[in-house]
């Protein structure tokens, strides 16, 4: 076990460092959490970005940082995390899409070429405890979104 039972809220998104040495998760209550592998201590990476980074779902590696949907903000939205040299801090937060009229709660994607390829409808209204469907209606059809990468100085 690196993680003891209990220290993270809710892990999310898991992603290693290029060097593999860290491994940063996405908790949706604690923020955005770097876990050294060896010792298995638990921290937050310093940030230079004036935003918040919690309520982060899905997060994937993109360059030099990661691709974040942030579905615990108003709006939600998806943002571009990059990461300083040594991979200890946020250096900068960039928004790729934000409050998307076709959302109802976007969570997991990747990354394909040069687009960001996305869940653009968790529908997790429609689901109680251990996955029971609510009465919250039927489900809708599941929008896979595509978001380009390419000309966004990222």
């Amino acid at each position: 076990m690196i993680v003891p039972a209990g220290r993270l809220q809710n892990p999310q998104g898991l992603v290693p460092s290029t060097d593999r040495r860290r491994l940063y998760v996405s908790d949706y209550g604690y923020g955005l959490a770097l876990i050294d592998l060896n010792s298995g201590a638990v921290s937050r990476p310093e940030s230079d970005a004036a935003t918040m980074l919690d309520g982060i779902d899905g997060l994937v590696r993109y360059r030099d940082g990661f691709i974040a949907i942030q579905n615990g903000t108003n709006p939600r939205r998806i943002l571009y995390l990059a990461l300083s040299n040594d991979g200890r801090r946020i250096a900068s937060a960039t928004g790729l899409e934000s409050g998307h009229p076709e959302w109802g709660e976007p969570t997991l994607g990747v990354v394909r070429g040069n687009q960001f390829l996305y869940v653009a409808d968790a529908q997790w209204e429609r689901y109680g405890a251990a996955g029971a469907p609510t009465e919250a209606g039927p489900t809708r059809p599941t929008a896979i979104r595509a978001l380009a990468l390419a000309g966004r100085g990222l």
